[in-house]
């Protein structure tokens, strides 16, 4: 089995270790090793019986066997989320693809390293899901749409056909977004949107139909 460290020992990091077991339920892949967190008040403590094994910089000096996920997901990390994945000093090719077993994701679609897809989403075909990709419990992918790397796309929000997404956007829980649009790099597509036209770089866009808010 592979040796894996999860980044971050938060509500997202929680729901990776699941879906961890959940894989290995049915069939044994990953030997689950412990969490990197920069948390100092976390040092020398377990997290569902996993130890805190040290900060995130520690990652480069593990076992060359190790492979690593994150689970940073919060919306105030999201520009820094490459930063700090990048802290671990390892090579992209360390990071697991973690799909949990509930999850439909089509065999003619493609998923980027470090990505993580959790229990009940749906990717369906010929969509592309870029690195260290996030998709929360409930998520739909349409066909022929491609996500950026480092997006979170929260629970139960829906990414109609033939959408694009660039790097670092954050699409909100329950928030849907149009067919054939273009959703721009650095975005936040707020709780519930319904987002009906392109959205550009760095905006962020909330209500039904959306609107944009300027960014404090």
């Amino acid at each position: 089995m592979r040796k894996l460290v999860i980044i971050g020992s938060g509500a997202q990091s929680i729901d990776i270790l699941e879906t961890v077991h959940a894989i290995n339920e049915r069939q044994p892949t990953y030997a689950l090793t412990g969490f990197l967190d920069d948390d100092v008040s976390l040092r020398g403590k377990e997290i569902f019986g996993l130890p805190i094994l040290g900060p995130i910089a520690d990652g480069a000096s593990l076992p060359s066997d190790t492979f690593f996920v994150s689970g940073i997901g919060l919306l105030s990390l999201l520009a820094r989320r490459p930063a700090i994945i990048a802290r671990t000093g390892v090579s992209p090719d360390r990071f697991a693809t973690i799909i949990h077993p509930s999850a439909t994701v089509s065999r003619w679609c493609s998923v980027g390293k470090g990505s993580v897809i959790l229990q009940h989403a749906t990717v369906t075909a010929q969509a592309s899901i870029g690195d260290q990709v996030m998709i929360l419990a409930g998520g739909i992918i349409s066909h022929h749409v491609s996500i950026g790397d480092y997006c979170i796309l929260a629970g139960g929000s829906c990414v109609s056909g033939r959408v694009t997404v660039g790097p670092r956007t954050y699409i909100g829980t329950n928030a849907s977004i149009r067919e054939s649009l273009t959703i721009g790099s650095d975005c936040i597509i707020g709780m519930g949107a319904v987002v009906l036209e392109h959205v550009p770089d760095g905006r962020t866009v909330v209500g039904n139909p959306a609107r944009t808010l300027p960014r404090q």
